[in-house]
C-alpha cells in the first residue's frame, strides 16, 4: 500500500508545475489530450494586436509568415478541427465572467508563449508548459506538444490575455465562463419563465 501509495504521489507531481504563490498561479496541469476530445469553437478575442487568426483549420507551414500549426494535426480531426493563433509579437485578450479556472488545449507550446491574467494575477509561460512535457508524448509524433493544461489562480480573473514572440501560440478548446454566454443563460431562463406562466394563464 505505502508503494502505491508513492507512486501516485510521484505520478501526481509530475502532471503538476508549482509556481510561486506571489504570482497568483496555483497550479499548472499538464496531460495528454484525452482519447474522445472533440474540437470546440473558441471564444472570438475582444480585443487584439497584431496578427491574430480565429477559429480556423488547418496548418499553414509553407515557411513563409504567418504560420500555424494545428493542435488537431495527428488526429481524426486534423482537416476539420478549429482553433485560434495568435502570431508573433502579437495578442488576443478575452473577457470572462469572474473564475478562477482557465482549461485549453495549448498545441505545440513554444517558450515565447504566454497567457496573462488580468488583475495582476500572474503569468504562465511556455517555458512552464515545455518542462512538464517530458514523457507525455513521445518525441518526433506528429502534432508534437498539444496538450490539455489546466490553470488554477488564487483569486478571481476577468479576462486573459494571450500573446507570444515566437512564431505562433496556437489554442483551443477554451473553456472558461463567458459573460455572453451567461447572458444568453439568463436570457433563455427568462424565456422559460414566461413560457411557464402564460401556461398557466391560459
Amino acid at each position: 500500500m505505502k508503494k502505491l501509495l508513492a507512486f501516485a504521489a510521484a505520478a501526481a507531481a509530475a502532471c503538476f508545475v508549482a509556481l510561486p504563490a506571489s504570482a497568483g498561479i496555483v497550479s499548472v496541469t499538464v496531460q495528454n489530450v484525452p482519447g474522445g476530445t472533440t474540437p470546440v469553437a473558441n471564444p472570438l478575442a475582444d480585443a487584439s494586436t497584431g496578427t491574430i487568426f480565429e477559429n480556423v483549420i488547418g496548418s499553414e507551414l509553407d515557411g513563409i509568415p504567418p504560420e500555424r500549426r494545428s493542435p488537431w494535426e495527428g488526429t481524426a480531426f486534423e482537416a476539420t478541427g478549429t482553433y485560434s493563433s495568435v502570431q508573433a509579437h502579437s495578442t488576443a485578450h478575452y473577457t470572462t465572467m469572474s473564475s478562477t479556472v482557465l482549461t485549453l488545449i495549448w498545441g505545440s507550446p513554444d517558450n515565447g508563449n504566454s497567457i496573462v491574467f488580468d488583475g495582476g494575477l500572474g503569468t504562465v509561460a511556455g517555458t512552464t508548459i515545455v518542462a512538464a512535457l517530458a514523457g507525455l508524448i513521445p518525441p518526433g509524433t506528429k502534432g508534437f506538444g498539444a496538450v490539455l493544461v489546466t490553470i488554477v489562480v488564487d483569486a478571481a480573473f476577468t479576462g486573459f490575455t494571450m500573446k507570444t514572440n515566437q512564431d505562433a501560440f496556437e489554442y483551443s478548446n477554451i473553456e472558461v465562463p463567458l459573460p455572453g454566454a451567461a447572458l444568453l443563460l439568463l436570457s433563455g431562463v427568462a424565456g422559460l419563465g414566461f413560457a411557464s406562466r402564460r401556461k398557466k394563464a391560459i
